[in-house]
């Protein structure tokens, strides 16, 4: 997973393709845990937490190119 430096240089398509990454690994995890077989679960918060940061970037850099 990227750290939140480098996501900040990426431009509007590739913060998309970046968020539906990270929801599917976050679908991942969630189906993991369901099953039991995830015994790392800080992984999920990890997971919302980058989901929630990329959706800022996206829609700040939407702002930009708007306004």
């Amino acid at each position: 997973m990227k750290t939140i430096d480098t996501i900040k240089d990426l431009n509007l398509d590739e913060l998309n393709n970046a968020l539906a990454k990270t929801r599917e690994e976050q679908f991942k995890l969630r189906f993991k845990k369901s099953r039991g077989d995830l015994a790392q679960t800080h992984l999920l918060r990890q997971a919302k937490v980058k989901v929630a940061q990329i959706k800022t970037l996206i829609t700040q850099k939407e702002e930009v190119k708007n306004g």
